[in-house]
């Protein structure tokens, strides 16, 4: 053991560590203030490190529009297919629509659409998925007939009807039902059977026979639905006319001859304020055909100068009309046409003539289809010399 006077500190042995010691310590604290500066740096720019985010949940919005009409025995619901999530993102997850209905008998008081909703026990009666939607398409919206397999109309006719939809994303989640329908099932009418039509210059006439009442359940027809189509098998989802019609008549005044429409007419019940319609009448294909001619033209005037007759006569405005054909005659029986192709003003200059003549002329109009007027008063004409 070595004298205590060796162990005092100012006695001990000065530790000197070597240069390749030192060199490391300096580069050791050179990493360690970068690294202190890199993470000063990384918590500006991104602010304090939390535990990771969970992915987001893309539900789309409820439907909010579905509607429902009575088309016979019937009942079509339609509706628009959501667009966006609930986030407001793009619906890009959809995959499927249910549809949902309940029965119940008809209340003494009708509840309000805030109870009805609160009510609503719906059982689903058929499911659309995205990759069939197009068997479910019609004029942009989402379609579904309710025809009521193996339920009794008795059942029908003394119960409310209530409708709903719930659309999903492909992890089966939902934002909820969709608005509720609640409505009345009413008893309608036969089909109309037939359909006559007769066609004018400016307008299609179709007229039927009111159906007939199949029992005292039936409610009373207020009117009529005119639908007019270009294509077979397809009836349009909007009527021609605004509201129903209350005669068995209608008029149809926007078409086109050499044209082929499919008409369908259905009959309108109204009860308790809830109007429905009767089955469609059979399709009735008519063709309008252009037999009627223009206007005679008038105010035909010849007028003999610079040794040439020169015809004015007043203009003919019918919408489909074509031109004029000038006819003359040397003895007023016999009339000879004097212009190849048809005139589209209401003037002619016969050069053809002779000093001491006299002439006759008469002048019709022709329209796109090829009819002819009958022609204008005849109006004569000598050719002076002088």
């Amino acid at each position: 053991m070595p004298p205590d006077d060796l162990k005092h500190p100012m006695n001990r042995p000065i530790y000197r560590p070597s240069r390749s010691h030192r060199q490391g310590r300096v580069a050791g604290a050179i990493l360690q203030a970068t690294l202190l500066v890199f993470l000063a740096i990384h918590a500006v720019n991104c602010g304090k490190v939390g535990p990771p985010l969970p992915p987001e949940v893309l539900i789309p919005k409820p439907v909010t529009d579905l509607a429902s009409r009575q088309i016979g025995n019937d009942i079509k619901l339609s509706w628009s297919l959501p667009t966006l999530n609930l986030n407001g993102t793009k619906a890009t997850t959809l995959q499927r629509m249910d549809v949902y209905r309940q029965i119940v008998p008809v209340a003494a008081t009708a509840p309000g659409a805030e109870e009805i909703s609160k009510q609503f026990r719906g059982s689903r009666i058929m499911s659309i998925d995205t990759l069939h939607l197009d068997a479910f398409r019609e004029s942009g919206l989402v379609v579904f007939v309710d025809k009521f397999p193996g339920l009794n109309p008795e059942t029908l006719r003394t119960s409310e009807l209530r409708y709903a939809v719930r659309v999903m994303n492909k992890k089966r989640q939902d934002a909820g039902f969709s608005n509720i329908i609640a409505r009345p099932w009413l008893a309608v009418p036969p089909g109309i059977p037939h359909i006559d039509f007769k066609a004018e210059e400016t307008v299609i006439i179709l007229s039927w026979e009111a159906p007939l009442q199949t029992g005292p359940s039936a409610s009373a027809v207020v009117g009529y639905n005119i639908y007019r189509g270009q294509q077979s098998q397809g009836v349009p989802v909007a009527p021609l006319n605004e509201k129903p019609i209350p005669e068995t008549r209608y008029e149809d005044r926007q078409f086109q001859f050499g044209t082929t429409y499919y008409y369908t007419v259905r009959s309108v019940v109204q009860a308790g304020g809830v109007t429905a319609e009767g089955a469609n009448s059979p399709e009735s294909a008519f063709k309008p055909v252009d037999v009627f001619p223009p206007k005679t033209p008038t105010g035909l005037i010849v007028v003999f100068a610079d040794g040439k007759m020169n015809l004015l006569w007043d203009p003919n405005l019918e919408p489909d009309f074509a031109g004029y054909r000038v006819y003359r005659s040397e003895d007023g029986i016999s009339f000879a046409r004097l212009n190849d192709s048809l005139l589209k003003s209401p003037t002619f200059r016969d050069e053809k003539i002779q000093t001491g003549k006299k002439y006759f002329y008469r002048v019709s109009a022709v329209d796109a289809s090829g009819n002819e007027s009958p022609p204008s008063p005849i109006v004569s004409q000598s050719a002076e010399g002088g």
